[in-house]
């Protein structure tokens, strides 16, 4: 496992709850959910709809997408709220107001995977650094910079490793 983190909500600027210092996720419930497809992204999905569910409701989902950055230009469009992870907040979206959640929340997982066998040297570096960057994290080390740039790059992989027919192995 390279990360964890917890989900805050995305909202529309313009929804109900935007200028809440916090929400509590059944505040949501009413409201149409934008997620990432089940199909492709089955634990987030789950931890997203789990979550909902924990907090008393079945999320409404109003549409899909299979990048959080169209997740967000979604919400920021008005179609739906959703829960993402907290990093993708980093990335500022006119439009979109992120809120913590007052709920307690499982917190999602990134890993680092490749196929069975993969002699690859590029992939046994970038699974070194992974691990050497959460390392420096768990020490309290400043990590912005290889999170900036480690997560794009396991969010790639991940990316990668959805579209890919072969199976896979973790490594953690």
């Amino acid at each position: 496992m390279v990360l964890e983190e917890f989900l805050i909500a995305a909202l529309p600027e313009s929804h109900r709850l935007s200028r809440e210092e916090s929400i509590r996720l059944a505040d949501l419930s009413g409201d149409p959910f934008v997620l990432f497809p089940r199909r492709l992204g089955l634990s987030f999905y789950d931890l997203a709809v789990d979550a909902c569910r924990g907090a008393g409701f079945e999320p409404r989902v109003s549409q899909e997408a299979t990048h959080m950055q169209t997740i967000v230009g979604l919400v920021a469009a008005g179609t739906g709220v959703s829960l993402v992870p907290v990093s993708v907040a980093e990335h500022r979206k006119t439009g979109v107001a992120y809120r913590p959640l007052e709920d307690e929340t499982p917190p999602a997982r990134i890993a680092v995977a490749s196929r069975l066998g993969n002699p690859s040297h590029t992939v046994g570096l970038f699974y070194e650094s992974s691990r050497s960057w959460m390392f420096a994290a768990d020490l309290h080390i400043d990590p912005a910079p290889a999170i900036r740039y480690g997560l794009h790059s396991c969010k790639f992989l991940v990316s990668w490793m959805i579209q890919a027919s072969s199976p896979i192995s973790g490594r953690a």
